[in-house]
């Protein structure tokens, strides 16, 4: 019985770290793979500006299925955090625990120090394939 509960001590000092991929470098190049493999074009790169405080960078794109119809769009925004911790002080900002449901209220993804949201006015179906590529590159 002793040596169970030993063994069931280690384990659970093993598992915080287990299966976190979080303090793994993902990069945006990652990111804009993922979306291309998914099936979509990235129809732009708009400037990002200055990235939010204590965000490292910012990257933004304008992918679509078809970029020559408008109305096949969604705004894709990488931001790399220093850390895990800035990355999860942001996501608890992006949180809304109630509001109308409307098409330009966003879905945001944590890849390793990465954020990337997906924002504005946009197609069901161009979500859908970017949820696809963050769920292969094994974004939560």
């Amino acid at each position: 019985m002793a040596r169970a509960l030993v063994g069931l001590a280690v384990l659970a000092a093993a598992l915080p770290g287990c299966g976190t991929e979080s303090s793994q470098r993902r990069g945006i190049g990652e990111v804009e793979s993922a979306l291309r493999t998914a099936g979509l074009r990235i129809c732009a790169t708009p400037e990002a500006g200055k990235p939010p405080q204590s965000a490292d960078r910012e990257r933004a794109f304008v992918v679509a299925i078809d970029c020559a119809d408008e109305d096949d769009q969604a705004v894709v925004a990488v931001i790399e955090w220093p850390d895990d911790d800035a990355r999860d002080a942001a996501l608890r900002r992006f949180e809304v625990y109630a509001h109308p449901t409307t098409r330009s209220h966003g879905t945001t993804f944590a890849l390793g120090r990465l954020t990337i949201s997906v924002s504005g006015e946009r197609d069901d179906a161009v979500v859908g394939r970017v949820a696809a590529a963050m769920d292969d590159l094994g974004a939560s």
